[in-house]
């Protein structure tokens, strides 16, 4: 990546998200989700030309429909590799590993600022009651949590379909479509 996604350009792209309140529900968690899909698709991404970062948030199934390379986090390069390991080098031989490192290190940053972006996003607007930790014994959410274990603990606790809904959703798919 040639810059690095600000948490304020990431924070812009999700502001005033749907409510979720007063409790969250199969629907409006859905809601919540396909918008943060949208935000985030909005931001480029070095390998998902289509969906952007919306691989965060996305259920990785339905993203390997739409993109060839799953979506995964990236490592932290961590510090330049010193150049006297890199002496017998030409000197554009060290510049293109200095400028690799570089792109490295923006595609970091712009990873920790657009998920601590969505963290943010997620907690302003759910409730605190609805927070369950991964760790016994905590309450909320903690910095352990991936964005995708904060939806699925959402998702497996609050966003089951009731049979009312799945009836709706299957009455849809049932009916006669006119070409």
């Amino acid at each position: 990546m040639e810059t690095v996604i600000t948490f304020e350009e990431a924070s812009l792209l999700l502001a005033n998200p749907p409510a979720v309140a007063p409790r969250p529900n199969f629907n409006n968690l859905r809601v919540l989700r396909k918008w943060l899909e949208e935000g985030l698709k909005r931001l480029t991404h070095p390998t998902a030309h289509v969906m952007g970062w919306a691989g965060l948030v996305m259920v990785p199934v339905l993203y390997a429909l739409i993109e060839a390379i799953p979506f995964t986090a990236p490592t932290n390069p961590g510090l330049i590799p010193p150049y006297p390991r890199h002496r017998n080098l030409p000197r554009s031989e060290q510049a293109n590993i200095a400028r690799q490192h570089q792109i490295d290190m923006n595609y970091w940053n712009s990873w920790l600022n657009i998920v601590r972006a969505v963290f943010v996003c997620l907690d302003t607007c759910i409730d605190d009651a609805f927070k369950t930790s991964n760790q016994p014994g905590q309450t909320g959410w903690n910095a352990t949590m991936s964005i995708a274990e904060i939806f699925a603990q959402l998702t497996n606790t609050y966003g089951q379909p009731t049979p009312a809904m799945i009836f709706e959703n299957d009455s849809i798919f049932r009916r006669l479509h006119d070409p």
